[in-house]
Formats: C-alpha cells, structure tokens, sequence
C-alpha cells in the first residue's frame, strides 16, 4: 500500500469539507484531533470527531454555498501549510 502523503491528506480533507461530506469530515481525526479555525481563536477550538464535526457544521451548515480556493500548499515532512480563499 503506498502511505499517503501529508499534503494529499490536507486536500483531500479540504475536498471533504467544501463539500459539507461530515462523515467523511470524522475520518480525517481520532479522538485526541484539536481543530483550530485560526480567524477565530484557540477559545472555540474543537477537539475529536464529534466536537469537531459539531463544530464546523455550526459554522458552515447556515450557508448557502462554501466552496475554496487553493492558492498554495507547502508541505515539509509532516507539516502542512495550506493557503486558500473561501467564498
């Protein structure tokens, strides 16, 4: 099996996500995952599948669309730095 690479993970999540596919969405993390929406704050921080799921539904489950933009992906073992748009 050829492991996948962090950068791809990153997508792939990213992919996931504009599409609001929330099962898909918990398997990107175990129950330890913290998410951090950076323009907001480690004070609503969300940690393992259903805290983070329940977290990013609350914020995108309102809207009538979410789609992304890449602009860059810079990935260095396993850190990973995605630059993007939302609209």
């Amino acid at each position: 099996m050829t492991p996948v690479l962090p950068a791809d993970l990153v997508a792939a999540f990213r992919d996931a996500l504009y599409a609001r596919d929330w099962a898909r969405i918990r398997t990107f993390f175990c129950d330890d995952s913290v998410y951090l929406d950076v323009p907001v704050g480690p004070a609503v921080a969300a940690k393992g599948p259903d805290g983070i799921v329940a977290r990013l539904k609350a914020a995108l489950d309102g809207l009538a669309g979410f789609d992304g933009d890449p602009i860059r992906t810079v990935a260095q073992g396993d850190t990973v730095i995605s630059e993007h748009h939302e609209t």
